[in-house]
Formats: C-alpha cells, sequence, structure tokens
C-alpha cells in the first residue's frame, strides 16, 4: 500500500477518477443522447392537433373508405452466383402475393442486388443482377399493379465511383432510377387522402468495395432536399420516409430530427441482426415509428401496412404463408403514436376494421375480445371485415383481440394483438430492437476507438516518465495473488519504459493506427485510394470513417493491447534468464507461454489477407503498414525484447535484482 501511496498522490488518484468519469458520460452521451435530436416545443403542440383530429370526423365505420394499404420489401439481394430461389420467390411474390394484396404503393428499400463474388469477398456491380430485376418487374407487368418505389442499399453502390458513372446501374434499371438521390410520391385516395412517401438515398458517393460501405452518408444536399420534400408533403394526411439504412448509422443529427417530422421511418439493412432480432421496430424519443424490416434474401419477409382514418397499423408475413390479417381498427397499442395520429377516433369508431388478404376463399372471421367472443365479422368489399362494437367498454387498460379466419379448406389462423385507447401504452419494445435503432452508433464507435487508443498509449506514457520510481515496486515482496499480478504488470511496464529500443517503435505502431494510412490500394474499380481509421479517401473524396472505426477498435484490442505487457513479459524473461538460465523446454510449452505471441501474428496474417488482400487486391496488402509490415515488425520487436532485455537489467541495482522474484515465482500473464 505504501508502494501504491508513493505511485498515485490523492491529487493523482482525484484527476484518474474525473477523466474516468468524463470518458463513462462521453461515451453514454454517444450512445443514449439522442434525445436531444427532438426539439420539445414540437411535441405539445402536435399533441393538441391529434387531440383535435381525432374528435373531428370520419370515424372508422363499416364502409370501404378512408382506408388504404401498401407493401414494403427490403434487402432483396439478387445474386449471380448464389441463391437463385432469391429471384424466383420475388418473380412468384410479384405475379401472385401483388394480385392478391393489391397494395397501392411497393417500398423497396434497397440492396436490390448482391454485388458480391460466390467466395463474398471481392464485390462489383454485376450487369446479370441487375438485368434479372429489371426482367421480373417486367415479366410481372408491376407498373400495372402498384407504384413500384425503389432506393439504393449499400450493396447497390459497391465499386461505383459516382452517380452518373455507368456503374451506377440503378439509374438504368431500377423503376425509380430516373431521379435523383431523393423523390416524393404522393398516393391520393378516391376519398382525398394523401399519403406521402418520401425516399432518401444515404449510400456513400463514392461507393467503395466492401466492407467499408456499412455506415450511410449523408451529406448536407440529401438534408436539404429531404427538408424542401417534407415542407411540401405538409397537406398529405401522412407522411412516411423510407431508405436503406436504419437511423443507428445514418450518422447525421440533422436527419434524424427531420425524421421526426415523419409518422413512420421505413428501413432495412440490418436484417435480422444474425437472427438475434427477427423483428426489430422501436418508437423514437419524438414518438414517431422506425421499422426495420426483415430481409427478402433468407428470411423471405415483406410487410402490409395500413392508413385507416390516419391510423398506422401494420404486420410482417413470410414469404407464401395465408391469409395475411391486419387488425387495422383498434390498432395493436405498441404503436400507438399520440404525437403523429388522432387515436381519439378509436374511441369514437362504430366497427372494428380487419383486412384479410388470403389466396382461398374466406368462410369465417371470428373475432375475441378478453377471450369474450364477440361475432363473425361481414365482409364489406375486397379485403375489409367490419363488426359492430362499443369501445366505451374498453376504455381502460390494456385487452386482447383475437381474430379467427377460417378458409373454405377448413385452414384456420388467428393473429392476436393488445389494444388500448387511452394513447400511448406501457407496452416496451424489445430490449436488443431498441437498442439497435436508437443507438448512435456512428458518434458511438469513434469515441469507443479513441477511448481505446488512449487506454493503448497513456499507461506507456506513465511508465516512462515514472519507471524509476516503479523500481520500488518490483523489487519488493508481494504475498496476495492480486499483489503479485499487479507487481508482474508494473515490472513489465518498467522494463518497458526503461528499454527505448522496444519502447519508442511500439509508441511508434500505436500512434500510425490512429493517424496513418492503413492500406493503398484499388478501393474501386480503375481507382487506387487510401484507408485511414477516419475514413477513405478515393477518387478525389472523402467517406467518412465507419467500419473503420470497429476495425480500428477491434486493432486494439487484439493487437496492440496486448502487445505492449508481451514485450514486457519477453524482456522480463530476458532479465531472468540472464540471471538464470532456462531449462530447455519442449515445443508444447513454448507454445504454451508464447500463445500471445501466435496469437498476435494470426490476427495479422487474418487481417492481411481477409481484409485487405481478397477485397481490395494484392497492391493493397503490399502498401499495408498496420497489418501486412506488421507482421515482420512485431517479430523483430519480440527479438529485440529478448535481445535488450538483457541490457535492461543495469538500471536495476545489483542487491534489487538478486531481490527479483523468479520467473517462475511470479504469475505468468502471458500463458494465461
Amino acid at each position: 500500500m505504501m508502494v501504491l501511496h508513493m505511485l498515485l498522490t490523492p491529487r493523482k488518484c482525484l484527476m484518474l477518477l474525473c477523466a474516468g468519469a468524463v470518458v463513462v458520460v462521453w461515451i453514454s452521451v454517444s450512445f443514449f443522447g439522442d434525445i436531444a435530436h427532438v426539439s420539445g416545443a414540437q411535441i405539445p403542440s402536435r399533441d393538441v392537433l391529434m387531440l383535435s383530429r381525432g374528435k373531428i370526423p370520419p370515424f372508422p365505420d363499416d364502409q370501404m373508405k378512408h382506408l388504404d394499404w401498401f407493401v414494403q420489401i427490403s434487402d432483396i439481394h439478387i445474386s449471380r452466383y448464389r441463391l437463385r430461389s432469391i429471384s424466383q420467390d420475388l418473380l412468384i411474390f410479384c405475379n401472385e402475393h401483388l394480385d392478391i394484396i393489391k397494395p397501392k404503393v411497393t417500398v423497396v428499400s434497397g440492396d436490390l442486388t448482391d454485388a458480391r463474388d460466390y467466395n463474398w469477398h471481392r464485390s462489383k456491380q454485376e450487369l446479370f443482377e441487375w438485368k434479372v430485376y429489371d426482367s421480373i418487374l417486367q415479366q410481372a407487368q408491376v407498373r400495372n399493379k402498384t407504384i413500384w418505389l425503389d432506393i439504393r442499399g449499400n450493396h447497390d453502390v459497391f465499386s461505383v465511383p459516382s452517380w452518373s458513372n455507368s456503374e451506377n446501374m440503378y439509374r438504368k434499371f431500377s423503376m425509380q432510377g430516373d431521379h435523383g438521390r431523393t423523390y416524393r410520391y404522393t398516393y391520393q385516395s378516391p376519398d382525398g387522402d394523401k399519403t406521402t412517401f418520401i425516399a432518401f438515398d444515404s449510400t456513400p458517393d463514392p461507393g467503395p468495395r466492401r466492407p467499408f460501405n456499412f455506415f450511410a452518408v449523408t451529406t448536407q444536399e440529401i438534408e436539404d432536399e429531404v427538408e424542401k420534400l417534407l415542407t411540401a408533403s405538409q397537406p398529405s394526411n401522412v407522411t412516411i420516409l423510407f431508405g436503406h439504412y436504419p437511423s443507428s448509422v445514418l450518422g447525421s443529427k440533422r436527419m434524424k430530427q427531420l425524421m421526426s417530422r415523419c409518422m413512420v421511418y421505413l428501413c432495412g439493412h440490418l436484417h435480422t441482426f444474425l437472427g438475434v432480432v427477427p423483428h426489430m421496430h422501436t418508437r423514437q424519443h419524438a414518438g414517431n415509428l422506425e421499422l426495420e424490416l426483415a430481409d427478402w434474401k433468407k428470411s423471405r419477409r415483406y410487410r402490409v401496412f395500413a392508413v385507416d382514418h390516419g391510423l398506422f397499423s401494420f404486420v410482417d408475413k413470410t414469404f407464401d404463408t395465408w391469409p395475411v390479417v391486419l387488425i387495422t381498427n383498434p390498432k395493436h397499442a405498441q404503436f400507438n403514436m399520440p404525437h403523429y395520429e388522432p387515436l381519439g377516433r378509436m374511441v369514437r369508431s362504430t366497427h372494428i376494421r380487419i383486412l384479410v388478404f388470403t389466396k382461398e376463399s374466406t368462410h369465417s372471421v371470428r373475432v375475441k375480445v378478453d377471450n369474450i367472443s364477440l361475432g363473425n365479422a361481414r365482409h364489406v368489399s375486397g379485403p375489409l371485415y367490419v363488426l359492430p362494437w362499443q369501445p366505451s367498454a374498453y376504455a381502460s387498460d390494456i385487452h386482447q383481440m383475437e381474430v379467427e379466419v377460417t378458409d373454405t379448406q377448413g385452414r384456420t389462423y388467428m393473429e392476436r394483438q393488445p389494444f388500448c385507447l387511452r394513447g400511448q401504452c406501457d407496452i416496451s419494445f424489445p430490449f436488443f430492437a431498441r437498442f439497435l435503432l436508437m443507438t448512435d452508433f456512428t458518434t458511438g464507435i469513434r469515441v469507443t476507438f479513441w477511448a481505446l487508443f488512449a487506454f493503448t498509449l497513456l499507461p506507456l506514457v506513465l511508465f516512462k516518465l515514472m519507471y524509476r520510481r516503479l523500481q520500488v515496486a518490483v523489487t519488493g515482496t508481494w504475498h496476495t495473488c492480486p499483489a503479485r499480478w499487479l507487481q508482474t504488470l508494473l515490472r513489465w511496464g518498467y522494463l518497458l519504459g526503461s528499454t527505448d529500443s522496444v519502447f519508442y517503435p511500439l509508441i511508434a505502431y500505436d500512434i500510425y493506427v490512429a493517424v496513418g494510412p492503413w492500406f493503398v490500394g484499388e478501393l474501386l474499380n480503375g481507382y487506387v485510394g487510401a484507408c485511414f481509421v477516419y475514413g477513405i479517401f478515393v477518387n478525389g473524396s472523402h467517406i467518412p470513417g465507419g467500419l473503420t472505426y470497429v476495425l480500428g477498435s477491434i486493432q486494439l484490442c487484439v493487437c496492440n493491447i496486448p502487445l505492449a505487457p508481451y514485450l514486457g513479459h519477453c524482456l522480463d524473461v530476458a532479465v531472468s534468464e540472464h540471471r538464470r538460465p532456462a531449462p530447455s523446454r519442449p515445443l508444447l510449452t513454448w507454445l504454451q507461454r508464447h500463445f500471445v505471441f501466435v496469437w498476435l501474428l494470426s490476427w495479422l496474417a487474418y487481417a492481411a489477407v481477409f481484409v485487405v488482400c481478397l477485397p481490395y487486391g494484392f497492391l493493397a496488402a503490399l502498401l499495408c503498414p498496420v497489418f501486412t509490415w506488421a507482421f515482420p515488425f512485431v517479430v523483430y520487436l519480440r527479438w529485440l525484447a529478448l535481445r535488450k532485455g538483457v541490457a535492461s537489467a543495469k538500471y536495476l541495482p545489483q542487491s534489487s535484482v538478486e531481490k527479483l522474484p523468479s520467473e517462475a515465482q511470479m504469475p505468468d500473464v502471458a500463458s494465461q
């Protein structure tokens, strides 16, 4: 304890605690600080407007009026090399499902094609895939069935130098390629209701090869265009914004603020997050919904959503599963939006309203509320079924509605959902869905990288500045196990700080990861660029860092942070064996003792091959200081540490060296 008191004075302890608190607050604000993106003054005025609209007719009744429904699909990933069933099933979907559902508008939120080779290493736009996509739309005569609103995803811009370049095949083969990166479409129903769809493309421009375009890049020009389109859509009853990327990876506070002016934001991109979150929905801080849709590629999911008297409802379904049942009044309680919907119309409605889409004729639609049968719903026209009810009987609490649909073949399907007539109810969304959609990952990964960088660099600097004071700590006798572990780490730090020929190259490598180009190579077909942790420079443009910060954080955790104590361990071994020659050891024991060394080289080799060489070519791997050049550099540092460790013993007084615990007596951190 006296040693710790000597090393850490009360003033230094206070400074360390303050620094730690600042880091924690910074990370917390970065990850969960999106509340500030929404103006608090907007919500009360919107509440008053929605409350007043909820008292004004029309109210949901038994007429086929003020009701429109639409469809969304996302992440199709038509591939030349894999899963031909993707395009086959999409053709069936366009031929059969659209004929049955008859949506007024179909939203396709990106990743129309896959643009990757068979092994998923190289990425570029494939003419074959775009022709297949165009052929499906032509064969199914989609133009005659629905308004098809498609937009690009990150796969659709792999190796695309610019919007006007011929590699941008979206312009030629998509349905909406004639528009720019933002466009607006307003559907007006025969009843006069207007639903506006605003699309915005936040893919990188230029679009590098994979994997460094996972995060969105939203420019001020796109934000200005979206704001103009939002202003122009104010007369509409409902405004729906859609794009490929979830708001958590947009990296634009202004865009998130613009999203709060829409009732719903539809997106894709995250698929089901490796199957962990099959239903990725949340209510953002402003009160509007953000609905990510699972991919068509593997999950074969699509969404049917409706606007019924200004009330938004939806259901996510799997391809070729029937019937599709969507209860539009009363709507699902979890998705109530008091700031955006006239929820009072549910309280004043006269009928339960249900949309039923099925391949077979429907025999009956039975309705229960809280396990009490209300009877059979009556067919009005098209997919609409209605049933009279008394909403005043359910004015309080949350209730459960069950709809049982039976077709003429005797098959039954049950749809259950809670409803609440008193506004927003306390039905929380799954944690992982909220985390993935509400976290500001763009800021968070940057903060994480720089925090890890500080954790990598600052201890080394402290060891260099204080290594003479550490002599007392490393030569004393510490008896408890945690104390001996701490003594071992301090000893390694002492030896690093006292060996300039190892210390300064190590510091230089750590700093280079944060400031230097990682590699130089063909980031686009025919265009050579440079990759830094803070972004990519190619074709005269700078693409801000996204996934580069993630890779940089992994590099620090897997390589740079373990490298420092390992080199200290090597110096320790050299000093100990200089005083006490080490016995010969078999190969297995050597591998166990030098597991960290093998680990470091394995990671560097993996990163050089799979992160750099295969995606970007041999030139990128050859001009890659962080991974390829680091392989011999780490080998050299280890050799240097073992060689210079003997010389480091001169910094220790002879009497102190004799007091040093032998390596066998000290906990071997490197081998554990």
